[in-house]
């Protein structure tokens, strides 16, 4: 850009400094010897007079042959020209300047946005009755604050090659509890309790149920924009250790 200026400022420097020429109308001064006066002629014996040819000056056969004199008035508009031409240049690079403004702008909230993950902990659970008991946890890994819009979060279980739909909707009369706000390195944990019969505990702990932990987190960034965070969470009854690992469904994690 620096050197497609630099050429633009040398052409117009040219042609601002060339000189500037018009037709000219004025009369052509023409040089000629006078006739004798009457007191000369009484002095000197008489002559007979022969007029001497009329002569032009070189700068005005110059003007009459070529037909152009200088003018000022054209340098004028050669000058304004000139002007014109580097104001629209200079728009041409403020405009290229606020565009590469706009990609650095853009460029930053994606680096600085917030990014909200999350973790699931806990397991199917023998009290006083049966029930599934998980606590999903989410994590600004980004580095501005989260502010979340809506939270929703869901136990379920199914046949083992099924999975539920995807979350699309939220709740409502869905209100955060201690503020709406995750900071940066910062977290939130939300918990959730579902009943069970004593049939669907065995057959999750023996692995002939899937239990899932899903859900949608929606929230917006400082800079007004909006995004979603799906996740979904398995259980699975390891002999090292038993409870939620990361599913690896596409559908129902991904983030926006």
């Amino acid at each position: 850009m620096q050197n497609i200026l630099g050429v633009l400022f040398f052409i117009l420097t040219a042609i601002s400094s060339l000189p500037a020429y018009s037709q000219s109308n004025a009369p052509v001064p023409e040089n000629h010897k006078s006739a004798p006066t009457q007191s000369t002629q009484n002095n000197q014996t008489p002559s007979v007079y022969i007029p001497t040819p009329l002569t032009k000056a070189k700068d005005t056969q110059n003007i009459e042959e070529n037909g152009y004199q200088q003018n000022p008035n054209l340098n004028l508009e050669r000058i304004g020209i000139a002007q014109a031409f580097i104001f629209f240049a200079q728009l041409f690079v403020f405009g290229w300047q606020a565009i590469q403004l706009r990609q650095t702008v853009k460029s930053a909230q994606i680096s600085d946005r917030p990014y909200i993950f999350v973790e699931v902990e806990g397991s199917p659970v023998i009290g006083d009755s049966f029930y599934c008991k998980c606590a999903y946890t989410l994590i600004n890994h980004g580095k501005t604050p989260a502010i979340l819009t809506n939270v929703r979060g869901i136990a379920w279980w199914g046949e083992v090659n099924n999975f539920p739909a995807a979350i699309v909707t939220t709740k409502d009369d869905w209100i955060p509890k201690g503020g709406a706000v995750i900071g940066s390195g910062k977290e939130m944990t939300f918990n959730i309790k579902r009943p069970m019969d004593k049939t669907e505990y065995e057959n999750i702990k023996g692995a002939n149920l899937k239990l899932l932990c899903h859900g949608l987190i929606t929230y917006e960034d400082i800079f007004g924009d909006s995004h979603k965070t799906g996740f979904c969470w398995e259980y699975q009854n390891r002999i090292s250790e038993s409870g939620f690992y990361l599913s690896n469904n596409k559908e129902l994690n991904y983030y926006t």
